[in-house]
């Protein structure tokens, strides 16, 4: 088994200094959690995870379980109000304000049709380089960065941003996980996620 030390280092250094799911600036969880939620990080990823033998698929848990956390932790502050244009407005409301603000195009379409535009625009660009027989040496390369970005299109789109409202996500995926005499320290462990607020103290509303 690996040691509660190598398990928290494992949270610590490689899944924090991971870059905070679905954030603008793609800011390190690290920098977006709370003291009070890494501590409680802290305190349960060795007691819920302490039976897993291979580092690497720890970490790939780790970093799901923090990723699910995060979602549900920002969702808090989500709820916060800010005041824009004098006008009181949700976080999340923010947000999305600033997505239909956007210049991404179809933003109303579904995903698929949005990805079928973008690679129509792609195979646009790839016939003016010169398509599959004719080009200058960088258009050539330039071609194969095209090519590799439309068969992985979806990843190079902005979503609208989404998050989860409770903590069901959460624990279904710790049960899941199928953790061996872990359901008490599961259930104690969404109880007392339920009750960090803002300040470490505050219950969510």
């Amino acid at each position: 088994m690996i040691s509660d030390e190598d398990i928290i280092d494992t949270l610590n250094y490689q899944v924090l200094q991971q870059k905070a799911h679905l954030t603008i600036n793609n800011i390190l969880y690290s920098d977006r959690l709370e003291i009070d939620d890494i501590a409680l990080l802290e305190e349960y990823a060795p007691r819920l995870f302490n039976t897993y033998k291979n580092i690497e698929e720890l970490e790939d848990v780790l970093s799901e379980f923090v990723k699910l956390y995060y979602l549900y932790r920002r969702e808090f502050y989500n709820s916060l109000t800010a005041v824009e244009d004098g006008k009181k407005t949700t976080l999340s409301q923010l947000e999305q304000i600033f997505y239909d603000n956007s210049p991404i195009p179809n933003k109303k379409k579904t995903r698929d049709k949005q990805i079928e535009s973008f690679k129509k625009h792609l195979n646009m660009v790839y016939n003016f380089l010169g398509g599959s027989r004719f080009g200058t040496e960088k258009g050539n390369k330039f071609k194969k960065q095209l090519q590799e970005i439309c068969d992985n299109a979806d990843e190079y789109i902005p979503k609208r941003t989404k998050v989860t409202t409770s903590t069901k996500p959460i624990k279904d995926y710790l049960l899941s996980l199928k953790l061996i005499g872990k359901s008490s320290t599961i259930d104690e462990f969404i109880k007392k996620l339920g009750e960090l607020g803002e300040d470490g103290n505050k219950k969510y509303e």
